[in-house]
């Protein structure tokens, strides 16, 4: 219970901070992933157009914070695929904390780190699977800017899945996954 008060005084006393810069954004990813599993065989696989078993593209939420350098960001990615009778699918969900160097400048390099999952899932015939990975990363791009309310963005990812099984079946055998990303960004100006 006093955890609860805790939390709930500390998320009441950021919520000006974050109100007086916030801005929002939403945008969009395409990038290609090379992933090499952690168990098995090490060969890497490229995987087209990016970074859920290899897909991207990817829908990413974003919202500047308080320090003008800094920003959160959702980074997901969606995959579903059917060919006879035969279903694949993948979702990968990560928050993420960027650090903008130079957030006025027309370019600026940035770094970023997050967390987040990946669930995988197949059903084919009588046999089905799905496990659910953690997801961890950290990445490092530059951003420029595209009139008054877009971005442009270049970025490489490294991210880092754990193993994931069903039934003693390896949905996802684990490993890293490096992603090279362009992406947009359109940005919403809060009324303030």
């Amino acid at each position: 219970m006093r955890l609860r008060i805790v939390v709930t005084l500390l998320a009441l006393a950021a919520a000006p901070a974050l109100a007086r810069a916030a801005t929002w954004s939403i945008g969009s990813n395409l990038g290609v992933s090379f992933i090499s599993p952690d168990h098995g065989a090490h060969v890497t696989t490229f995987a087209a157009p990016g970074s859920v078993g290899g897909m991207l593209p990817g829908l990413r939420l974003g919202r500047t914070l308080a320090h003008p350098n800094a920003e959160c960001y959702f980074d997901g990615g969606l995959l579903y695929s059917t060919s006879n009778g035969a279903h694949q699918s993948g979702l990968a969900l990560t928050a993420n904390y960027q650090w903008n160097f130079m957030p006025a400048a027309r370019w600026t390099p940035f770094v970023d780190l997050g967390a987040g999952f990946a669930h995988n899932a197949y059903d084919s015939g009588g046999d089905d699977a799905s496990g659910t990975s953690l997801r961890i990363g950290v990445g490092a791009g530059a951003r420029r800017k595209a009139g008054d309310a877009g971005t442009l963005r270049a970025a490489v990812r490294w991210d880092h899945d754990s193993r994931a099984t069903d039934r003693a079946v390896v949905v996802n055998p684990g490993g890293s996954v490096i992603t090279f990303k362009l992406g947009f960004d359109l940005w919403l100006k809060s009324r303030q």
